[in-house]
């Protein structure tokens, strides 16, 4: 992680220090469920998923997109967790 992370104001993360973060993103389908595995540049692993009440009406594309957007949050609020220590 870039020494900018830890330079933003107190309490302050941003889209980009996400983005910075993340490594790697794969996704697996199951039958309702799509999950996110997003691994982060120190190798932890998070995970995201999305689902759908009837797989009939899924959407992949929709799926991955909203797993994803889970994940990131997660790693979102992990980040910010970590943050407050600094300060």
């Amino acid at each position: 992680m870039s020494l900018e992370f830890f330079e933003n104001p107190k309490g302050v993360v941003t889209t980009n220090d996400v983005e910075r973060y993340i490594d790697s993103v794969r996704f697996e389908h199951g039958k309702q469920t799509t999950v996110c595995y997003m691994t982060t540049v120190s190798g932890f692993e998070i995970i995201g998923t999305s689902g759908t009440i009837d797989p009939a009406n899924g959407n992949a594309e929709v799926g991955r997109r909203l797993a994803e957007e889970n994940a990131r949050q997660i790693l979102w609020g992990h980040l910010a967790f970590t943050k407050q220590f600094l300060w």
